[in-house]
C-alpha cells in the first residue's frame, strides 16, 4: 500500500463533508481536500489540500505539553456546522497535585480565566459559513462540557 498523504501531524479521523471533500484532523487543525484529488495509489497532491479550520489548541505550546488529550474528534450536523472535541488538558487531575483542580481545566496562556471558551473537556461549534471558499465561522460557542466536583 503506497501513502497518499505524507508529513502529518498526529493524523486521526477521516469524514465525508461538504462539496464533496474528504475531511481529517491533525494536531491543531482539521483539513481537507476534494474527492477528485484521489487518484488511485499516487499522492495527492500538496496543493489539493487545505486547512478547513485551524487554530485548535496543539500538542505543544510555547514548548509546553498542552493537553493530555489532545486529539481532535470532529462532526458535521445536517447544515455542515463542525463539532469539535476539545480535550482536557489533565488526565484526572495528575498535574494538579496538592492544589485544585477541575477536569474542565483551563488551556496555557489562560490562567485563571472563569470563561468557559477557555477550558477544555469541551464541544465546540463552528457555524458553516455556506461554503468551503468562506470556511467556517472562527467564532465558536461550547455547546458542551465537562464538569467534576473537587
Amino acid at each position: 500500500m503506497t501513502p497518499v498523504l505524507t508529513g502529518l501531524s498526529v493524523p486521526h479521523q477521516i469524514a465525508v463533508g461538504p462539496e464533496n471533500h474528504i475531511f481529517f484532523a491533525e494536531d491543531g487543525r482539521i483539513r481537507a481536500f476534494p474527492v477528485s484529488a484521489i487518484n488511485g495509489s499516487q499522492p495527492i497532491p500538496p496543493n489539493a489540500v487545505f486547512d478547513a479550520l485551524g487554530g485548535l489548541p496543539s500538542m505543544i505550546s510555547n514548548g509546553q505539553k498542552n493537553s493530555m488529550h489532545p486529539i481532535k474528534h470532529f462532526a458535521f450536523d445536517a447544515q455542515f456546522n463542525l463539532y469539535v472535541n476539545i480535550g482536557a488538558y489533565t488526565d484526572h487531575c495528575s498535574d494538579f497535585k496538592g492544589k485544585d483542580c477541575l477536569e474542565a481545566d483551563i488551556k496555557f496562556g489562560t490562567a485563571g480565566s472563569t470563561d468557559v471558551r477557555d477550558h477544555g473537556a469541551v464541544i465546540r461549534r463552528y457555524k458553516f459559513n455556506g461554503s468551503l471558499s468562506k470556511k467556517w465561522d472562527s467564532h465558536y460557542t461550547i455547546v458542551a462540557r465537562i464538569v467534576t466536583g473537587k
